[in-house]
């Protein structure tokens, strides 16, 4: 059944090719007629609202931003900044990371990654942040 909403949901934010897909040829064909005749009530249906949120660097990129075009309508867009301001930023790990740890994380053995990572992973967790 929730897998069924899935397809259905997915049908309506990608399209009816969907089910003509690769990835639902095992599926019945009771199964897919079912799945068509959701997807094509949810047609009908009004068109999800327009996204609100966006990315930090889609205004400064040049590539999308706001749909309308400004930076910041109505605290939305261009947002970003303004939330780096209220949330102060820790270096964490700057007194518990040594060099020589940070030179493991770039190793070509897995076994000297992992005790870096677990170096690091140990610093985080003893952090009261």
């Amino acid at each position: 059944e929730a897998a069924h909403k899935l397809v259905v949901a997915l049908c309506a934010a990608v399209g009816p090719a969907l089910l003509q897909s690769p990835l639902l040829a095992d599926v019945r064909e009771v199964t897919r007629k079912q799945l068509a005749a959701d997807a094509a009530k949810l047609s009908g249906a009004p068109a999800p609202p327009a996204a609100s949120r966006f990315f930090k660097h889609s205004a400064s990129c040049g590539g999308g931003g706001a749909p309308d075009g400004g930076g910041g309508g109505g605290g939305h867009g261009g947002g970003g900044a303004a939330v780096d301001e209220l949330i102060p930023r820790v270096d964490l790990l700057r007194d518990k990371v040594r060099a020589d740890t940070i030179a493991k994380l770039r190793s070509g053995a897995w076994k000297e990654r992992k005790e870096a990572l677990d170096v690091v992973a140990a610093a985080l967790s003893d952090s009261p942040r």
